[in-house]
Order: structure tokens, then C-alpha cells, then sequence
């Protein structure tokens, strides 16, 4: 009898750690799965497009990226400032609130019932596309290589079009009081992050915005693109208190200062053509 029992509550722990083991396997393959979603890079789209000939001389100007440009927040001010150096535009734009650079370009396939797409934007085959995005790849320690080549993928997916990418610098933000604001735990994730994407840490901004212009000399995109530089709108955050709303969005002050450059950098072009 107590041999019996014995069996019995070896046999008992032994299915105890089958079930552990498993439960350990199966949470590190979701993790595993969880980092590489969250840190691979986008799948280049290779098909090439069939185009027709478009000889429409409007200006039409599209606008895609993250929460910068969600709701339309930037037509306005760009639609102005391009009148301003007289050019009247048509303005076309989708933004994502939250999107790092890999959706805003996987957004660009999206299909038309997708509420994120921004296929039409290369279907309407507009002359310029503004692109904003990068802030939430930058606080959120994705990784300067992640970014610079995304972007890169964004500009190449644009230019198969003949449109002509407008690309806004990496934002100067507050990352020191976006971070403070942070959980504890949230906080010893982007640590953690960091550590394994970036060399600068945490405040990140001046190394991913290098990593993009050498991703652009090198895959030769830099003189096929309007580049804004954005310390022209605002050079040192600290600084710029009027021009931001939460430390990581513009004030209408700002889209205003932002949309000048982005009209001048455009105007400046069409001089050019």
C-alpha cells in the first residue's frame, strides 16, 4: 500500500513538471515571438507598378504618418503656408496615431477597407508626400536601425511612384519628461530596451537622426527627397514650450512653424523642376 502511494505521488510530481517545463517553453516562444515582431523590420514590397501616364499639373501634396498628422492636423497649416508663397495645393492625408515606421509603411498596402490605409495616396499619384513619423520608434527603443530603414522603405515604395518624398527630421520632443512620467515597470523596460538599441541610451534622437542620413547616402535617396530639417522649427525642446502641447505633440503654434518649413522646402523644388 505505501509503495502504491509512493508511485502515485512520484507519478503526481512528475506530471507537475511536464506541465511547468511546458508552461516555461511556451512563455519563452512567446516572448521570443513577441521581440521579433516588435524589432523585425518590414518586408520590402519588390512588385513594381503599372503606371499611367498622369499629366494633371495640380499640385497635389499628401500627407501620411503617425499622430502628427491624424485627423487632418497638418493640412491646414501646410495648405496656408504653400499659399502663402503662392501655390494652391490639394491636400491629401491619413495618419495613425501611435504608428511606428514600420506600419505607416505597411499602411501603404493597406486595402481601402482598412481605416488606415494610405494606399490612394499612391493611386492619386500625388507630386509630393509629406512623411512624419519616427517619434514613437525613438521613445519607444525600437532601434536607429529599425527606423533608417524603414523610412528608407517608405521613401523607395513613394519614389516607385514618381512622387517625391517630403521627409520632417526625427522631432526634437520631451523625452526626459515623457519618461519621468512613465510606470515602474514601463520604465525599467525602456531601460532595458535602450540598452540593447542604442548607444546614447534613452534620449536617443541625435543617433537615430544620424543613422537615417547615413541610410540615405548609402542606398543614394538623399538628393531624390525634400529633407526638413526640423532645428529649424525647434532646435532645443527645453526651449520650445509653445510649441507643444504634452511634451510629444505640436500646438497649432507649431504646426504652423513646421508647415512654413515644409512650404519652403517644397517651393524650393518646384523652383528647381
Amino acid at each position: 500500500m505505501k509503495i502504491n502511494n509512493l508511485k502515485f505521488v512520484l507519478s503526481k510530481m512528475r506530471k507537475r513538471r511536464a506541465i511547468y517545463v511546458i508552461f516555461i517553453l511556451i512563455s519563452i516562444f512567446i516572448s521570443l515571438l513577441y521581440l521579433y515582431n516588435r524589432f523585425s523590420l518590414a518586408h520590402e514590397n519588390l512588385r513594381s507598378p503599372i503606371l499611367e501616364p498622369n499629366n494633371d499639373t495640380t499640385l497635389t501634396i499628401g500627407i501620411i504618418g503617425d499622430s502628427w498628422v491624424a485627423a487632418g492636423n497638418l493640412d491646414a497649416f501646410v495648405k496656408n503656408s504653400m499659399s502663402q508663397n503662392g501655390r494652391h495645393c490639394f491636400i491629401y492625408s491619413s495618419g495613425q496615431g501611435g504608428a511606428k515606421t514600420k506600419q505607416v509603411y505597411m499602411n501603404l498596402f493597406g486595402s481601402q477597407r482598412d481605416f488606415f490605409s494610405t494606399a490612394f495616396i499612391k493611386l492619386k499619384q500625388v507630386k509630393y508626400c509629406i512623411v512624419s513619423c519616427g517619434v514613437n520608434d525613438s521613445f519607444g527603443q525600437f532601434g536607429k536601425r529599425f527606423y533608417s530603414k524603414n523610412m528608407c522603405l517608405i521613401i523607395k515604395e513613394l519614389l516607385k511612384y514618381n512622387i517625391k518624398p517630403v521627409i520632417i527630421e526625427l522631432p526634437q520632443y520631451g523625452v526626459a519628461e515623457l519618461y519621468d512620467k512613465l510606470h515602474i515597470v514601463n520604465k525599467i523596460k525602456t531601460h532595458i530596451y535602450s540598452f540593447f538599441t542604442s548607444d546614447s541610451g534613452v534620449d536617443n534622437i541625435k543617433e537615430y537622426r544620424e543613422a537615417l542620413n547615413e541610410e540615405l547616402k548609402k542606398q543614394l535617396l538623399h538628393d531624390k527627397i525634400v529633407f526638413i530639417d526640423f532645428d529649424a522649427v525647434c532646435g532645443d525642446y527645453k526651449k520650445c514650450g509653445n510649441l507643444y502641447t504634452d511634451h510629444f505633440h505640436l500646438t497649432d503654434a507649431g504646426y504652423s512653424k513646421l508647415a512654413n518649413e515644409i512650404a519652403n522646402g517644397i517651393c524650393t523644388d518646384l523652383l528647381k523642376n
